[in-house]
């Protein structure tokens, strides 16, 4: 069993794929690793295309915000 991060989703995610526009078709490949609740480093490959002279790979640090607990105010008139 692939390890879980505390919300139970996978440490580690992958996509592989071709994409297709108006303006050329490439594969394009990710791999995301969660570093710690809430946040994962992401690096993406898209190849080269028709349009495009050479390919790009991008490296991110993304947070995503926990709510499964609900968001709540507070009642500031009575303060």
């Amino acid at each position: 069993m692939p390890a879980r991060n505390s919300s139970g989703r996978s440490l580690w995610q992958s996509e592989l794929g071709c994409g297709k526009s108006l303006f050329g078709s490439g594969i394009i490949a990710g791999i995301d690793y969660s570093i710690a609740p809430g946040w994962q480093v992401r690096g993406r490959y898209r190849g080269a295309s028709e349009s495009t002279s050479g390919s790009d790979f991008a490296l991110e640090l993304t947070t995503t915000l926990q709510t499964s607990g609900g968001i709540k105010g507070t009642d500031r008139s009575k303060i």
